[in-house]
């Protein structure tokens, strides 16, 4: 084996450098007779340096990277609702079409399990125990007013309806109440603690409510006056039953409400935009999109999602965004095969994010995608 020169040991050791002793009096001093290890001062110039180990594989983060499509839970008609009934995953379709008004609710993958006479399943809730559904236009043909059904066994029964509302939209479990927007030009908010006994929680007035989330143990809801968007309607939001945010801007509508990182998130349709209530910024502004109806947090990573559709005339392009801070926004890889995203779900039991949507339609040609998210 070659000798070091004197200036590749001293490069070798620098703290024997740094000294300023003598190479060769370090290696007979302490070298050949002291603790360091000699091996390491001995160098071969013909032999390459080793490589270095490649970097390991990177530590799982978590963060939701894509969604995937997944093929099974494909359906006639776009989704509406997802949630977990007694363990299952279930899914609630719009089901107008063609002047039928039917719409179906199945079990994951697709077992269909209930069907209702009515314009679509609008959401899934549980509450104090038991499991409501929300339906549009609830027995059309003789009633066509919104209904709220709870499982009783193994049945779905209607438990409410409201006298003066077509629309059931959202439900919510806030405090001991479930709580259920209406919607029209005149849709109230009506609550329950126990599913049997309502009461009415905001009267009827000309605005139409949609979404509902909790901070700081006070509700939140979102919605717009005269209707839910488009010419007239003007996007406001309520904090329990006062209104405190009036947004001017006409022809659009809030539909989705979150909270996230002790502030209030509301996304609207004509334009789709998301806003943030506590300086009424606007902080994603999505001028492609018809309207972002659904926002919704990812507790796992800390995540703020928002699903964004492209206007009913489109065939695909739908995008999921996201935010770490409430104000920088990235995108979930897409756009997706379909236009419409307007539902989601996060799976307490797997940490699984559900996505639900497809292709809305009055007229067949319709279709329903669901989507399972994809964490690195």
């Amino acid at each position: 084996m070659p000798w070091m020169t004197s200036k590749q040991y001293l490069d070798a050791n620098p703290d024997v450098k740094a000294a300023g002793v003598d190479a060769l009096y370090h290696v007979l001093t302490y070298v050949i007779n002291g603790p360091k290890e000699p091996r390491s001062l001995w160098v071969d110039e013909d032999t390459p340096s080793p490589t270095p180990d490649p970097d390991p594989t990177p530590t799982p983060t978590g963060e939701i990277q894509d969604f995937n499509r997944i093929p099974l839970c494909d359906g006639p008609s776009c989704y509406f609702s997802i949630g977990k009934v007694g363990g299952k995953l279930l899914f609630g379709e719009y089901g107008y079409q063609n002047g039928n008004r039917q719409s179906d609710l199945f079990e994951y993958p697709h077992s269909k399990v209930d069907s209702f006479n009515a314009e679509s399943i609008f959401d899934i809730c549980k509450h104090g125990g038991k499991y409501y559904l929300a339906v549009e236009h609830g027995k059309w043909d003789s009633v066509d007013r919104g209904i709220v059904y709870q499982l009783q066994g193994s049945t779905w029964v209607e438990v409410f309806r409201a006298a003066n509302a077509e629309l059931f939209f959202n439900l919510h479990s806030h405090g001991n109440y479930l709580y259920v927007t209406a919607g029209g030009s005149s849709g109230g908010v009506y609550r329950s603690a126990d599913g049997a006994s309502w009461e009415t929680f905001i009267a009827g007035d000309s605005y139409c409510r949609w979404d509902m989330d909790t901070l700081d143990n006070h509700l939140y809801l979102c919605g717009a006056y005269g209707g839910d968007y488009g010419p007239g309607c003007r996007p406001a939001v309520w904090k329990d039953t006062t209104r405190i945010w009036d947004l001017n801007l006409d022809g659009a509508g809030f539909l989705g409400i979150s909270a996230y990182k002790k502030d209030i998130y509301v996304s609207s349709a004509t334009p789709a935009r998301v806003y943030r209530l506590s300086d009424h910024a606007c902080v994603l502004d999505l001028a492609a999109f018809e309207k972002i109806p659904k926002l919704i947090v990812d507790p796992k990573t800390d995540t703020l999602l928002a699903l964004a559709c492209r206007g009913d005339g489109h065939s695909s392009g739908a995008e999921v965004w996201a935010t770490k801070d409430g104000s920088k926004w990235y995108q979930i890889n897409g756009p997706w095969s379909c236009p419409h995203l307007y539902c989601a779900y996060y799976d307490e039991d797997t940490g699984d994010m559900w996505l639900g949507g497809g292709k809305w339609s009055q007229k067949s040609g319709g279709y329903g995608r669901i989507y399972k998210s994809v964490r690195g």
